[in-house]
């Protein structure tokens, strides 16, 4: 059985999309990043990366790189004055290395998150500086970093690695390889001084073999955190809750029901479902703005988010007072 969604006042959405500056990424010998705004994002000198091999925290080299204007198929548009803008992404086995990584970044730029959840960074986390440091100096983010347990073929780095990127001060953070892929929280502070726990997944699609243990281990790192303000984001490789809009195994639909039991509530899908975004019951008296789905997208075509990824972003608008 699908899990029933909780009465609460908080309002459901099924596709979320945001409006904002878009910009590329060029290429030459070394990855070489453009802004798509006038005036240059601000640049974090100390990013925050959480390495899963040692649970250290650690300070990745400012880079050297010079940052440059690339083409634009956007307009800038205001970002709600007020509001957190959540973006969750898969990029798609780390966007390559050219055009699709031009996307890419032309999607990150639009959407002007204040929290970002990126799955499938397959290599980002190589070389110094890395290609998620590069991209985290491009978007003005501090991020968490987790190396995924499940590298692809024989290559350590070619893992389904994911990241929570944040312009807000990172009290703290963890990353939890153990979990499949991999999951990353981070306790941010808010302006006005609050707290709010994000917390990034992407679960193994192999549920036919391994059953919900992937989300059982999620649900057992987050339980301490959901009497909170909680966020669980990411790729679940799970149907939403308020309808399957592709074929999905019944233990995938028991793995949905095991999350909505252990109290979290369900806000938001994007096209594809998989893509998700669930919250504490602590922010069930919050609002939650919808945005037009892929095909409605006021910045891109439907074909150009296609080239960019074979996932859409997830954009979730919380008026956080």
């Amino acid at each position: 059985m699908r899990a029933e969604k909780p009465a609460s006042s908080v309002r459901p959405i099924d596709h979320s999309w945001s409006r904002a500056a878009v910009a590329a990424l060029l290429l030459a010998h070394v990855v070489i990043l453009g802004a798509c705004i006038s005036a240059a994002p601000a640049v974090i000198e100390n990013p925050i990366a959480v390495l899963s091999d040692t649970g250290e925290i650690a300070t990745p080299a400012a880079s050297p790189t010079a940052f440059r204007p690339g083409p634009a198929e956007g307009k800038p548009l205001a970002v709600h004055e007020g509001v957190l803008r959540f973006v969750s992404y898969n990029v798609q086995f780390g966007a390559g290395y050219t055009r699709r990584l031009d996307r890419v970044i032309e999607v990150l730029h639009a959407h002007q998150p204040d929290i970002l959840a990126l799955q499938e960074l397959n290599r980002w986390g190589v070389g110094n500086p890395s290609r998620l440091a590069l991209v985290a100096r491009e978007l003005g983010l501090q991020y968490v970093f987790c190396k995924s347990n499940s590298p692809v073929g024989e290559d350590p780095d070619e893992g389904f690695d994911i990241a929570l990127l944040t312009r807000f001060a990172i009290v703290d953070a963890e990353a939890y390889p153990q979990v499949p892929h991999c999951m990353v929280r981070a306790k941010l502070q808010l302006p006005d001084g609050s707290l709010i726990q994000v917390f990034n997944l992407h679960f193994r699609p192999d549920f036919a073999q391994s059953g919900c243990s992937g989300p059982d281990q999620a649900l057992q790192v987050a339980e301490p955190y959901l009497d909170q303000k909680a966020v669980l984001m990411g790729d679940f490789n799970l149907p939403a809750p308020t309808g399957a809009l592709g074929e999905f195994l019944p233990v995938q639909e028991a793995c949905v029901q095991d999350i909505a039991s252990a109290g979290w509530v369900f806000i938001a899908q994007n096209a594809i479902e998989i893509d998700q975004f669930w919250v504490s019951p602590a922010l069930m008296g919050q609002q939650f703005l919808p945005y037009p789905g892929p095909h409605e997208d006021p910045l891109f075509s439907y074909q150009a988010l296609v080239r960019a990824s074979d996932h859409f972003p997830l954009v979730v608008d919380l008026v956080f007072p």
